[in-house]
C-alpha cells in the first residue's frame, strides 16, 4: 500500500515553476528541483514522472493559474476596470521586485546567455504595455457609453 503524500502538490508545483522559469529546461538539473522542491529524487519521481513530466506539469500549472487570473476580472467588473486590472495583474506578474522576471513560457525556453537581457527588455515595456491598455481602456469605455 502506497503511503499517502506528505506535501503539497501545489507548493511543489510552484517551486518547480520558479526553478524552470529561472534556469530555463535545459539549464535546471533534476537535483536544482530536488533542492527547489525540498523533495527526495524519489518522492519527485513517484509524484510527478521524469524532469519533462514535471516540466508539463508545471506549465499546465502556470496555464490554470494564468486563466485564473484572466477569469476574475473578466467576470466581475465593468469592461474597462476589467482591462486595467487584467494588464496590471500581467505586468505583476511577469515584473515581480523578487523572483523569475519576464514570461515563463518563453523564459523557460530561453538559454540562460539570453534569458536575462529577454527579461529585461520584457519588464522594461511595461510602461509601453500601460500605455497600450489606457488606449484600450478608453475605446473600450466609449463603447460602453
Amino acid at each position: 500500500m502506497a503511503r499517502p503524500r506528505e506535501f503539497d502538490e501545489q507548493v511543489v508545483l510552484d517551486r518547480a515553476l520558479e526553478t524552470f522559469w529561472s534556469k530555463g529546461y535545459d539549464g535546471t538539473s533534476v537535483e536544482d528541483l530536488v533542492e527547489a522542491t525540498g523533495l527526495r529524487r524519489a518522492s519527485l519521481y513517484g509524484a510527478f514522472g521524469d524532469k519533462e513530466q514535471l516540466f508539463t506539469k508545471v506549465l499546465d500549472h502556470y496555464m490554470a493559474k494564468a486563466d485564473a487570473m484572466e477569469a476574475v476580472p473578466a467576470a466581475s467588473l465593468p469592461a474597462r476596470e476589467a482591462l486595467s486590472t487584467l494588464t496590471s495583474s500581467w505586468v505583476l506578474g511577469m515584473c515581480p521586485k523578487d523572483g523569475p522576471r519576464g514570461c515563463f513560457l518563453s523564459m523557460a525556453g530561453t538559454p540562460a546567455p539570453a534569458r536575462t537581457s529577454c527579461a529585461t527588455r520584457c519588464c522594461a515595456s511595461s510602461p509601453r504595455d500601460r500605455s497600450c491598455s489606457q488606449r484600450s481602456s478608453r475605446a473600450a469605455s466609449r463603447a460602453a457609453s
